[in-house]
């Protein structure tokens, strides 16, 4: 705690994502925070759209895994797609919940395979849904992002 402000858990939370957002932004080749981004993001309007940051959230995919018929468990994976190039725009927000569906039925097949009831192969689930968007929209068009993974299993 610095002088007299008070720092709460929200606070610190909101300062790290701020942070977070803009060394993510950095890394991007984007200048400024990561409130400056987001601004981009949402900045409607004609105009060039060259240098414009874009993230478009996907509601999250949640996928049982099951075992011998029974549900063992849960994954939640909530992603974002990066659009790299603006020309494909508005055929990702046409043809995102066809893609969505895509994904879905990906993970579908995950949850009741074998590999869902070990540790959770994140590296070989994203690259299986980098190919998938790839294959949709062209390569280096959007990039897959991981928002927030959740991999929960009973113990009985």
């Amino acid at each position: 705690m610095l002088g007299s402000s008070r720092v709460t858990p929200n606070d610190t939370a909101s300062a790290a994502i701020a942070a977070y957002g803009t060394a993510f932004g950095r890394s991007l080749g984007h200048r400024g925070s990561a409130d400056d981004c987001l601004a981009r993001s949402d900045a409607g309007g004609g105009g060039s759209t060259k240098g414009k940051f874009l993230l478009i959230s996907l509601d999250p995919l949640a996928i049982p895994i099951v075992d011998g018929g029974k549900i063992k468990g849960k994954i939640t994976i909530t992603l974002k797609f990066h659009v790299l190039d603006p020309e494909v725009e508005a055929n990702v927000r046409k043809l995102t919940p066809k893609l969505k569906d895509t994904l879905l039925n990906y993970m579908y097949r995950y949850g009741a395979s074998s590999s869902a009831r070990g540790v959770l192969k994140l590296n070989t689930i994203m690259d299986q849904f980098q190919g998938m968007t790839d294959k949709q929209f062209g390569k280096e068009k959007v990039k897959v992002l991981v928002h927030s993974v959740e991999h929960s299993r009973k113990t009985r």
